[in-house]
């Protein structure tokens, strides 16, 4: 998931799907207006760090429990794509 992607989720989220579309509201340099809603954009870029982490760490588990050489790597690629937020 891209970073405006991921903007784009948390901007429904905050707004209530859309129904307080001026909590999300940006200045001109595309801040939020609302500290509130800067303060919980980066709390939910560190959320999102975090579960991404924590899943990368369940794939690298199961690349260490593997046996077999091939699917060891599809799980270290499966680490890697979860923590640079790719979504297919």
């Amino acid at each position: 998931m891209t970073t405006e992607a991921m903007r784009a989720s948390f901007e429904v989220w905050h707004s209530g799907n859309g129904n307080w579309p001026k909590s999300v509201e940006k200045d001109g340099n595309g801040n939020y207006r609302l500290a509130q809603a800067a303060s919980a954009w980066h709390t939910f870029q560190a959320a999102t760090a975090i579960e991404r982490e924590r899943a990368a760490k369940v794939c690298e588990e199961q690349a260490r429990e593997c046996l077999d050489g091939e699917a060891a790597n599809s799980c270290e690629c499966c680490a890697d794509a979860i923590r640079n937020g790719e979504t297919s």
